[in-house]
């Protein structure tokens, strides 16, 4: 028979072969989750790429809104949106909006996705005052100005030309006279665009800035200053 230090060795010696299969057992279901987990996100990717080309999932018509200047159709070219083939998991908002908002005329666009088969190009144009004459080293060059006297566009042939000419501001000594004048020429049609009674915004051809004096107004052959 024996004894019971003997059986206490003997319990003493099995303890490390149940540690053993304990962990063999941690180690292999840790195998199993991170395998299974694997081939979920494989199965989802897989998935998420056949929907992507999935014809059931197709843009079916994509809407443009608040453009004036800029072409519904170039937008939606800049937005590399093809109807009836781009999927609507794959229209990434931020990189259509990025190529919509890249178009010179355009100050900010907005994309939504409308399910099941929508898609909504919103954008915000920019919006000249006026156009601005300056003197550069290849000559002259006109540029469309904002309310903020921001030139953010030089002008084309066969683009939108019906605003108000500054002239003259190139001729003025230094920046901040520019800067000066500029402000008072933006004051002057602001005060023209409310429907000023004596000169309205549309007979307005052109506005000339001289030293002497900050502006002319020339409109249908007549000049006030």
């Amino acid at each position: 028979m024996p004894s019971v230090a003997a059986i206490g060795i003997a319990a003493a010696g099995e303890r490390p072969k149940w540690g053993r299969k304990i962990l063999l057992l941690l180690v292999l279901f840790t195998v199993c989750c991170y395998g299974g987990l694997r081939l979920a996100v494989f199965a989802i990717d897989s998935t998420r790429g056949y929907l992507a080309t999935a014809k059931i999932l197709a843009v079916e018509h994509i809407e443009v809104r608040g453009n004036r200047i800029v072409p519904a159709q170039r937008i939606i070219s800049a937005a590399q949106l093809v109807e009836h083939k781009t999927s609507m998991l794959s229209v990434g908002e931020d990189a259509v909006r990025q190529r919509v908002a890249a178009i010179p005329w355009i100050k900010a666009a907005r994309i939504k996705r409308e399910w099941p088969a929508s898609v909504v190009i919103e954008v915000e144009e920019e919006k000249p005052l006026a156009l601005l004459v300056k003197e550069e080293k290849k000559g002259q060059q006109i540029y469309y100005m904002d309310a903020h006297r921001r030139a953010f566009l030089a002008t084309t042939p066969g683009g939108v030309l019906d605003f108000p000419v500054i002239t003259g501001i190139s001729l003025l000594e230094n920046e901040e006279a520019k800067g000066r004048v500029l402000a008072e020429v933006l004051v002057f049609l602001r005060k023209v665009k409310n429907n000023n009674p004596y000169l309205s915004m549309r007979s307005l051809s052109e506005i000339h800035c001289t030293k002497v004096f900050w502006a002319r107004a020339i409109s249908k052959g007549n000049i006030s200053g």
